[in-house]
């Protein structure tokens, strides 16, 4: 009888350590995400192919955005 206690005893403090570890190592990487820009950048849409891209990385041309080069000299003509 002594024995079985002993193993069951055992196998808790196994899944005891086992779990703990698991609950330190998620609160761990938690932390190592990282969080939303606190400014988020605005989004435009290309007049060309409707494709959203930051603001910063449009191309203007004739006052509407564009994704790229080829689609503002596209959408000139």
């Amino acid at each position: 009888m002594l024995k079985v206690i002993l193993l069951i005893l055992a196998i808790l403090l196994v899944y005891w350590l086992f779990w703990g570890q698991r609950k330190k190592n998620a609160a761990d990487g938690s932390a190592d995400k990282k969080s939303a820009p606190a400014n988020p950048e605005k989004m435009v849409i290309c007049a060309h192919c409707q494709l959203h891209v930051p603001e910063s990385e449009c191309v203007i041309a004739e006052g509407r955005h564009y994704c790229s080069d080829e689609h503002a000299r596209l959408g000139q003509s």
